[in-house]
């Protein structure tokens, strides 16, 4: 990989145009009515198991709905991994990605700041664009993510979990790393484009790295492996 070119500044142009690789077949939404909730489902004892391919190799990973907690008077679910912990707030509008703690301190959060990190937002139609700008800061390091995401469409896709029709979005992801002590940054763009079915959420995510003038590079890949509910 080539690690040389990863280093971007803090200004560089956000990616918004996608490459017609990504182009989908449309295929109708189910008959139901979908909803921001039945596309990133949030119950007791969901569990998802993926496949995660690498250019390294292939392993395993599981997400699991931990729970949820209020604050200020808002209230976040809570979707841990190995990684970490994710916070999530729903509104009628849109979901939102708040905060994220280390995994072994799920109550430990760090909020975004400056910014709205949106996840999905309506109307779940195939054109719908939304941008999202946010700064969060982990021991002493900061990150901005600056991003742009679209809507692409209904697709129907089949992964090792099953056949699902799933909305299809594409993000543009423009993120600064930043350590405070150095004053210095380390960057990167990424391609990111996640499948969501109706009640399983997220059944396929695929990033890439981006670098200006040359075909975008594989970075990972997550495959629904099993689902339990």
């Amino acid at each position: 990989m080539r690690k040389s070119k990863i280093f971007f500044t803090l200004f560089y142009f956000l990616i918004t145009a996608f490459s017609p690789i990504y182009a989908l077949d449309t295929v109708a939404p189910t008959s139901q009515t979908v909803t921001l909730k039945r596309l990133f489902p949030f119950e007791k004892g969901y569990r998802w198991r993926y496949i995660h391919r690498t250019p390294e190799g292939e392993s395993r990973i599981s997400s699991d709905y931990i729970g949820s907690v209020s604050k200020e008077g808002k209230e976040y679910y809570m979707l841990g991994n190995p990684y970490g912990v994710s916070y999530f707030e729903f509104t009628k509008d849109a979901i939102y990605h708040r905060a994220v703690a280390p995994a072994q301190e799920p109550n430990a959060a760090s909020f975004y700041r400056d910014g709205d990190m949106i996840r999905l937002q309506m109307p779940l139609e195939k054109g719908n664009r939304w941008s999202n700008k946010g700064w969060l800061e982990v021991d002493g390091q900061a990150r901005l993510i600056v991003s742009e995401t679209e809507i692409l469409g209904w697709n129907r896709i089949e992964v090792p979990a099953g056949t699902y029709d799933c909305l299809v979005t594409s993000s543009s992801l423009n993120t600064l790393f930043l350590r405070k002590e150095m004053k210095a940054g380390l960057g990167s763009l990424a391609h990111e484009l996640i499948w969501y079915a109706p009640d399983v959420g997220i059944v396929q995510r695929m990033k890439y790295l981006v670098y200006p003038g040359e075909p975008e590079e594989f970075l990972n890949e997550d495959k629904l492996e099993v689902f339990n509910k």
